[in-house]
């Protein structure tokens, strides 16, 4: 159970992350 909650966070992480560099992307295109 742990592990897989790591995974999870991970998941959540990695996905934040794609999120926040797509925000930053637009706002140096900006």
């Amino acid at each position: 159970q742990k592990g897989g909650n790591m995974k999870e966070v991970f998941r959540r992480f990695c996905v934040g992350l794609q999120k926040i560099e797509e925000i930053f992307k637009k706002h140096n295109h900006g």
